[in-house]
């Protein structure tokens, strides 16, 4: 199967992991044997012969300047004897397909979790690393416990990847909007029932503008949703949509929020590219549920904004949205897996993650010490809740298929109609689920 077809492909989630990935590249190192060091394969234990490892990415258009600051030059740092050959994805002609064709087998590739599929599983590139891990006395217990359970998912209880940063869902808000209307600033540990009463005293037109209270990037919210919900069963490859009552759940939480008077959308005001519009540019939505990733990216000085952690269900208080992890992958076909497992494991540990974790990546260790740095080095972090976006707990990741990105499209363009009314929330899933089905099968019969 055509690897451009495959991996998660739901035009309102790519935008987040493709930012997740660039600009959450940065992650990093191992553990304890000296203050920075963290356990991996020991120091030494590879040949310091010169070698040039290959690397390729699968976030389209990432400029080898912007990898190489971001992993290249502390790479170059630790390992003097290795020499990075990096390998863009620009589109046609340097797909991973494009590049095996040509006899230019990567070392290394380094993806976000939406892109598995494409960068490694189709074009049949994984690699256990199970045997090096042992090996090496690699310590997997110091790391967000999501992230590895993702893998272990993935490759059957093995490690094709091991995670160097993350991204995860979290709510912003306009502080200018709150004060204008005398409320208090969200908070840390909300339910969405809370942050429903609130969205509803924020609905109101003042001085002529029509205020929103929230707004959501509804397609990353379904993908890793905090109730771990697979959309496709991987046994029958039928969509799950009205088989798990989940689902329903979310359906109606979050149409709630666009059901009310003041909050409701259109086909136009409905788009994901509007509904951010509406918060950052044009200021009138409060509310804001979004990536970690943007407040690195987008946000900045663009408004007098603050952050706190993804509201929670009422049943599961503190559990945010599962994370949306980036790994670096050592190919199979390499010839060189002792020296890439080397470089990749420095890229986890305490010393670089503690590095990357001041500079506003997302760090995958648990270590509360290292999370307690993140956007240190950011001025406009300063005075911010960046620190409180960690949840308590990432909600545990749901098993993948390659056919997901092409149920979510159907789950999406489905409760955009329930919000948009009128179709029901019970129509809207079992019109989701035909629908996926009927892609589903006709992918499969183009394999």
């Amino acid at each position: 199967m055509d690897g451009k077809k495959t991996g998660f492909r739901n035009k309102r989630l790519v935008p987040y992991l493709a930012a997740g990935t660039a600009l959450l590249l940065l992650a990093a190192c191992g553990g304890k044997e000296k203050e920075g060091d963290a356990p991996g394969p020991q120091q030494g234990a590879a040949s310091k012969e010169p070698v040039e490892l290959t690397v390729w990415q699968t976030v389209l258009n990432v400029p080898e300047e912007q990898f190489m600051q971001e992993y290249g030059n502390k790479i170059k740092e630790k390992f003097p004897e290795v020499t990075l050959r990096f390998l863009p994805y620009a589109g046609k002609g340097s797909t991973i397909s494009d590049l095996l064709a040509a006899g230019q087998v990567p070392d290394i590739v380094y993806a976000s979790i939406g892109h598995v599929f494409f960068g490694i599983l189709d074009p049949n590139l994984q690699y256990d690393m199970t045997e090096l891990i042992q090996k090496n006395k690699f310590d997997l217990s110091r790391f967000d416990p999501a992230v590895i359970e993702r893998q272990r998912l993935l490759a059957g209880g093995g490690i094709y990847g091991l995670p160097t940063s993350m991204d995860t869902l979290v709510l912003y808000y306009n502080k200018d909007i709150f004060d204008k209307f005398g409320l208090s600033y969200p908070r840390n540990g909300m339910t969405w029932d809370e942050t429903y009463e609130l969205a509803r005293k924020l609905n109101r037109t003042e001085d002529g503008v029509s205020y929103r209270g929230v707004g959501m990037a509804m397609g990353a919210m379904f993908t890793v949703n905090p109730l771990s919900l697979q959309s496709v069963d991987p046994a029958t490859g039928k969509s799950r949509f009205v088989s798990d009552d989940g689902f329903k759940k979310l359906f109606d939480n979050f149409a709630r929020f666009y059901h009310l008077p003041g909050n409701g959308v259109d086909k136009q005001t409905a788009a994901l590219a509007k509904q951010r519009e509406m918060f950052d540019k044009e200021k009138v939505t409060a509310m804001f549920v979004n990536t970690a990733a943007f407040a690195t990216s987008t946000y900045k000085d663009t408004m007098n904004w603050d952050v706190v952690r993804l509201p929670s269900f009422s049943e599961s208080p503190g559990v945010g949205s599962q994370p949306i992890p980036t790994y670096f992958y050592i190919t199979n076909p390499s010839k060189k897996k002792e020296k890439a497992f080397e470089v990749i494991s420095y890229l986890t540990s305490d010393e670089f993650q503690h590095y990357a974790s001041k500079k506003g990546k997302y760090t995958v260790l648990s270590d509360p010490k290292i999370r307690n740095t993140f956007g240190d080095d950011i001025p406009y972090f300063q005075g911010k809740n960046v620190k409180g976006m960690f949840p308590v707990k990432n909600a545990l990741p749901a098993p993948l298929t390659k056919f997901d990105s092409l149920a979510l499209a159907s789950l999406n363009a489905q409760f955009d109609q329930v919000i948009i009314g009128p179709k029901d929330v019970n129509t809207a899933l079992r019109e989701a689920a035909e629908d996926a089905d009927k892609k589903i099968e006709a992918e499969k019969k183009k394999q």
